[in-house]
């Protein structure tokens, strides 16, 4: 854990523990997530057509499994690695939605691309530690210009991503581990070309100092009270917390408690194969033959 904050900073991604949930554990939360997949919960909901094909996600569950919350729970309340992760996001911090993915095989994959400045997620494995079905990463990207700005679209499409694998990298981690990113760093994810489908829980974290925007303003009203850890997820009471201000535009903002700024922007690209890989898909974008 020494090097978490040097690492994450300078890759924008990295290991915060290896192996912190047991067989046992991840068993038990597969089996909760195939009743909830094949169940008729109203509450609960499940996007078969998400972040690329033959993939889906979970979301909304939390109220649902306990067991779930519990099992999440076990990382913020664990000493240790809540003060790695308050390395990086700082004390304010505040979680933003926890999230289901399973990607099955012949998932084609999910394109490289970003997300809101100052949100993070943390991944914990579930499923195998080959790249099939993975989060794929370009290192130290978050310090690069945009996706938008130098390409001039919102994301590199999969089938490029699908080509690119020499280029990117992936944390080769077993199950039950633990990763956290920068969600500002390009990313993506890998085709799952393997016989069994690949899973993870995404919890998504913004660091103080970040406007959080929720598409349904008045979820908060409705669910707020329903969880009763430290915490909480930011659709719920804590929302209510002194650290936070609405705005006007119905964004809440979360208050430094020390200054915490943004990576600059930088354009020179260190590493060769990252050049080249830049290089190629300047090359690509300017004939539009993706």
């Amino acid at each position: 854990m020494n090097n978490f904050k040097e690492n994450f900073d300078k890759y924008g991604f990295c290991l915060i523990k290896k192996n912190f949930f047991i067989d046992e554990e991840i068993k038990n939360i597969e089996n909760i997530f195939d009743e909830l997949i094949k169940g008729q919960n109203e509450k609960v909901e499940i996007d078969n057509n998400c972040m690329g094909g033959k993939s889906l996600a979970v979301k909304n569950f939390i109220d649902e499994k306990l067991e779930i919350k519990r099992f999440t729970n076990k990382i913020f309340n664990d000493e240790k690695l809540i003060n790695t992760i308050k390395k990086n996001v700082g004390e304010n911090f505040k979680i933003s939605e926890i999230t289901y993915r399973r990607s099955y095989p012949g998932d084609i994959g999910l394109g490289l691309h970003q997300d809101a400045i100052g949100e993070n997620t943390i991944v914990i494995n579930l499923s195998n530690n080959d790249f099939n079905g993975k989060t794929c990463f370009l290192k130290s990207s978050h310090n690069f210009d945009s996706i938008k700005k130098l390409f001039k679209s919102s994301s590199i499409s999969d089938k490029l991503t699908k080509f690119s694998k020499f280029f990117l990298d992936f944390i080769d981690t077993s199950r039950g581990s633990l990763i956290m990113f920068n969600n500002k760093v390009w990313h993506g994810r890998f085709p799952n070309k393997s016989r069994n489908f690949s899973s993870s829980l995404l919890i998504g974290v913004y660091r103080e100092g970040s406007n959080i925007k929720y598409e349904d303003e008045n979820i908060f009203e409705k669910i707020k009270n329903k969880l009763d850890y430290k915490y909480e997820i930011d659709q719920r009471r804590n929302l209510e917390h002194s650290s936070i201000t609405k705005s006007q535009d119905g964004s809440y903002f979360i208050n430094y408690e020390k200054s915490n700024k943004e990576n600059n922007t930088i354009q020179t690209y260190k590493n060769i194969k990252t050049k080249i890989y830049i290089s190629f898909l300047k090359l690509i974008y300017s004939f539009k033959i993706r």
